[in-house]
């Protein structure tokens, strides 16, 4: 296979990450339904797969040295696979927990893989179009639950569908397991390039900006359902569309990053998203003139280049010979993030109803602005690490 048709193979396996997320939140009141649970217990599957994500991305350098970027990825695509199996047979609730931690190490072996690869290999542009790659997949996901659900079908067969769009993964992957190039070397250092204290100091407040960035993502994504359908009466069909908006939103914007990355300087772009991604918060609690739901579109757009823009600027201000194992950490800071802050948001919910998931959200937003505003300051006058090597897409 080309180098182009691996970029292809992983924008498929990006669709694929995609999918689970956008499809949970939807299908999970029809979920805790059937196995008798509180809504707050969508909480205890976000950290059963974060648990799995963490054990795969905190070691993501190791693991590909070891077994190389294409076995690594045809693994994760079965133990996805074995993950979604339960999911689809409704397996008892301790069951679909286990399986929840075999997806979550699959997601984070795609998840870091895949993002050191192309991070390295490739470019900005080509790092957007694999983001939103994952849009994609998270646009389908609620679509598919709502679509299911109207025709009369189960909540289970859309983890049917996941579970064939791991296996046909499985096969590509194992075709492909020894095409997949290694990091290329790093340019020798220049006088005045950034000492390791510098780079240390980047690397802590990146990784803060991984988790804060993804706990808002996710817990917009999983509980706005909810809070429409359970608290502001809003119809089943126009809830999963909104949802399904907002990660289409989300997609958009990386597709028009992919599109357009080299025009927009990286870091005023990420202080743009986050204060964006604010204000949409912000009007979402606020719910005016009940448009509230409107606002997900405009947080999804303003989120969209955050993630892909810190994971693309991290060879060049890392060194590229750190990318797999500082992607790795970064993912592992985003996997805790997507777990503790929303399983924090679940608290909330517990304790005063739907009604504190507007004003969470707006405090997780205010944290990213804050984080982010703090890593510009600490990346600001240092010069990029080169690297050699073509990273065209």
């Amino acid at each position: 296979m080309t180098r182009r048709g691996l970029y292809g193979l992983a924008l498929a396996a990006f669709v694929a990450l995609g999918l689970p997320d956008g499809t949970l939140g939807v299908a999970w009141p029809s979920i805790r339904a059937e196995l008798r649970q509180p809504v707050s217990a969508l909480g205890v599957l976000l950290v059963a797969q974060t648990v799995g994500y963490l054990v795969v991305t905190a070691r993501n350098g190791a693991l590909v040295g070891r077994f190389g970027t294409g076995r690594l990825l045809a693994a994760s695509a079965g133990t996805a696979a074995t993950g979604f199996i339960a999911y689809a047979l409704a397996a008892p609730w301790a069951f679909l927990i286990a399986a929840s931690v075999a997806v979550g190490a699959a997601g984070g072996a795609v998840d870091a893989g895949v993002n050191a690869h192309v991070a390295v290999h490739h470019g900005r542009r080509a790092m957007g179009l694999l983001h939103a790659a994952f849009g994609i997949g998270a646009t389908a996901g609620p679509l598919l639950v709502t679509a299911l659900l109207q025709v009369g079908r189960s909540w289970q067969a859309a983890y049917l569908v996941l579970v064939v769009s791991q296996l046909l993964l499985l096969g590509s992957f194992l075709r492909t397991r020894t095409r997949w190039l290694p990091p290329p070397v790093a340019a020798p250092a220049e006088p005045g390039a950034r000492r390791a204290d510098d780079r240390r100091a980047v690397a802590v407040l990146t990784a803060a900006a991984f988790f804060v960035y993804t706990g808002l993502e996710i817990a917009t994504g999983q509980w706005a359902y909810s809070l429409l359908t359970e608290q502001r009466g809003t119809t089943a069909v126009a809830a999963g569309l909104w949802v399904a908006a907002y990660w289409a939103a989300l997609t958009a914007g990386r597709l028009l990053l992919a599109v357009g990355a080299d025009r927009f300087a990286p870091a005023p772009l990420l202080t743009s998203a986050s204060l964006g991604a604010l204000a949409g918060t912000v009007v979402l609690w606020l719910d005016p003139a009940g448009l509230g739901a409107a606002a997900l579109p405009l947080i999804g757009l303003c989120l969209a280049p955050v993630f892909p823009t810190l994971v693309s600027l991290t060879p060049e201000r890392l060194g590229p010979e750190r990318a797999a194992h500082a992607i790795g950490h970064q993912l592992a800071a985003a996997g805790v993030g997507a777990a503790a802050l929303p399983g924090a948001v679940a608290l909330a919910i517990g304790a005063g109803g739907l009604d504190a998931l507007g004003p969470s959200l707006v405090a997780l937003a205010t944290a990213l602005v804050v984080v982010q505003a703090a890593t510009r300051r600490a990346a600001a006058g240092a010069p990029p690490v080169a690297l050699i090597g073509d990273r065209s897409s």
